[in-house]
């Protein structure tokens, strides 16, 4: 048990003493010296030993000085008082850890630390303030690196699983809600006024917060800021090209992303370049990769290379390729495979559910923030032969679909095949989870029976593929 000196004084220290009394108390003895006896609480363990004399006399702190006091605490409203105490401490020993509120610097003295009351009152003040984070100065390296942040109703992470949140160098350990703290798990759901605890680069943090506070409505947040367009001129008609560019520059116009990135690659038509080099011009940024390349490495560099990669755009033909859809998986951003149809004629988003129902719910945030951007009615499938219908999942979506204010289509059928549904189906953007099926080779999906792998096989509507780990 160690031996701890509190020299204490004024309100501050009062309720410095109440508190180290109801908490504190069992794994340390101490020695209270203090001029009066009101900041003494009138119920004090049997590990606190009080001296009521005033400390500014050597004498009478010399006499309960001794070399089993390896800490003092000076807690005085007096600048001059404080300053005796600790002449008369540093007297006795230069080895006593002191630690000073708003004491006087030493710089010769390594083991004196003065805390500042001030800049302290301050922080607490500034983290009152709406739309500022609770920031942790006393833990750590204490540069921030600590955030606690809540999620207000419209937030773009509010309804979403933990896990579907793509966190490269932050973390998100805990929330709090309704008083308790709940320790983060993959498939714990974010609610609108829960407290999250996050951990991670003080740069990065801000960013996080901001994307915290921004309201529903903001895909590609809060995977990522802008849209990534990749065409390979070697494996693509000019036609094709000028499509695929067409439809990124109409999400473009519709979604609230900052940039819109158009990279080609192995260029082998030179006077088609002068005209998408036309097209670089404000928020648009046109990348020509002259090199001989391969998708995979110009998508490691980008990643590497550009912040805020919240949406790629790529053919069917690129995504065919499993180690282009291997390699994309890993980055954990939404891909969207561009189909057959026209962007600008698509009037539904479908999601056709399965029994991965968890995946099914992660990705809705998504369903209906990015069909409320573009205009789109939502339509949800459930096939079942045994009409064992998903009633959670169903309740699930229409609850967030009262979230958005979005009007939502339920079909169950225990009949027709929802490929065969699809197929039907005109000016349809479908939503899906991106999943370790669907990275997978092709070799094997004849014998599957996956949703999502017998539907990635539809070339005519263009399909979202949004990740669901992390």
């Amino acid at each position: 048990m160690r031996k701890i000196l509190l020299v204490l004084d004024g309100i501050v220290a009062k309720d410095f003493l109440e508190t180290l009394t109801k908490k504190y108390y069992g794994k340390n003895q101490y020695i209270v010296v203090t001029p009066s006896s009101t900041i003494v609480p009138l119920k004090i363990p049997e590990t606190f030993e009080v001296h009521l004399f005033d400390p500014t006399s050597a004498r009478k702190m010399g006499a309960i000085l001794s070399k089993e006091i390896t800490d003092a605490f000076v807690v005085m409203e007096d600048p001059s008082e404080r300053q005796i105490v600790y002449e008369s401490i540093r007297k006795f020993s230069a080895r006593i850890r002191l630690t000073v509120l708003d004491g006087e610097r030493h710089l010769e003295d390594k083991n004196l630390y003065c805390l500042a009351q001030a800049p302290l009152v301050t922080s607490r003040l500034v983290e009152r303030l709406p739309n500022v984070p609770v920031v942790a100065r006393n833990i750590g390296l204490g540069e921030g690196e600590v955030m606690q942040a809540s999620v207000p109703f419209g937030s773009s992470f509010a309804y979403r699983t933990i896990g579907s949140i793509q966190q490269k160098n932050w973390k998100i350990v805990a929330l709090y809600r309704g008083g308790r703290m709940i320790l983060a798990k993959y498939s714990l759901v974010i609610q609108p006024n829960d407290s999250l605890l996050i951990v991670g680069e003080p740069s990065v943090l801000s960013e996080v917060y901001r994307r915290i506070k921004e309201d529903i409505g903001q895909f590609p947040a809060p995977f990522g800021n802008n849209i990534f367009l990749y065409c390979d001129m070697t494996k693509e008609s000019l036609e094709a090209i000028k499509k695929q560019i067409g439809e990124a520059l109409w999400l473009h116009d519709k979604l609230k992303n900052n940039r819109l990135y158009i990279r080609l690659i192995n260029p082998c038509d030179f006077e088609a370049l002068e005209e998408f080099k036309a097209l670089d011009q404000g928020a648009v940024n046109v990348n020509i990769e002259y090199r001989l390349t391969t998708l995979t490495s110009v998508l490691k560099e980008d990643f590497e290379h550009y912040g805020g990669i919240g949406l790629i755009l790529l053919s069917d033909r690129l995504f065919s390729t499993a180690l282009h859809r291997r390699v994309l998986y890993e980055l954990g951003v939404p891909v969207m495979k561009l189909g057959e149809e026209n962007f600008s004629q698509t009037q539904e988003t479908v999601v056709v559910l399965t029994d991965k129902l968890e995946e099914s719910e992660k990705i809705s945030s998504v369903v209906f923030d990015l069909s409320s951007q573009i205009g789109n009615d939502v339509w949800l499938y459930d096939f079942d032969p045994d009409s064992s219908f998903r009633g959670e999942s169903l309740e699930h979506y229409d609850n967030i679909a009262r979230i958005f204010n979005k009007k939502l289509e339920i079909i169950t059928s225990s009949t027709q095949n929802p490929i065969l549904w699809l197929k039907k189906r005109e000016n349809v953007l479908q939503i899906l989870p991106y999943n370790k099926g669907v990275a997978k080779a092709r070799l094997f999906w004849f014998f599957s029976t996956d949703i999502e792998r017998l539907c990635f096989q539809l070339k005519k509507h263009h399909q979202l593929f949004v990740p669901v780990a992390v």
